[in-house]
């Protein structure tokens, strides 16, 4: 009897090998500004990220506070990317942002505060999207740099 646990439990450490060997790309959306999980920090939005194994796709799907979606179907080859993280759409939602604030009224005390910077809210409102003050900030801050 204890022959066949040694045995299957070598056996399940192959299978576990096997999965590790095949990589994915996958899109995780989060809900939370930081969010930490398998191995990655997330950020608020969605999330590109290339290489990640099977165990890391069960724990990532196994989360009920993210939302995740195999992007390839077939596994990424190993030796094709290095392991990664990118944030998909940084570029468009800083000029998202930055169209809705050109629609806020300046007049309006409900959409600029009294220092003349746009409120998040008015600006979160205007996008029909939920974001932070720093994402604010990063979008206005390349404006001022541009």
């Amino acid at each position: 009897m204890s022959d066949e646990i040694k045995n299957s439990a070598g056996n399940a450490g192959d299978g576990i090998q096997e999965s590790d060997a095949a990589l994915y790309r996958v899109e995780v959306k989060c809900p939370r500004p930081v969010y930490r999980r398998a191995g990655y920090s997330l950020v608020r939005g969605k999330n590109a990220i290339d290489c990640v194994t099977a165990q890391q796709l069960a724990v990532l799907n196994a989360d009920p506070m993210l939302s995740v979606a195999v992007v390839s179907e077939t596994p990424v080859p190993p030796g094709d990317e290095e392991r990664g993280l990118g944030v998909l759409d940084v570029g468009d939602l800083n000029e998202r942002i930055r169209a809705a604030v050109a629609t806020l009224d300046k007049d309006n005390p409900g959409h600029y505060t009294r220092t003349g910077a746009p409120r998040v809210s008015a600006v979160a409102e205007a996008l029909d999207e939920t974001i932070t003050g720093e994402q604010l900030k990063a979008a206005m801050a390349e404006t001022d740099e541009g």
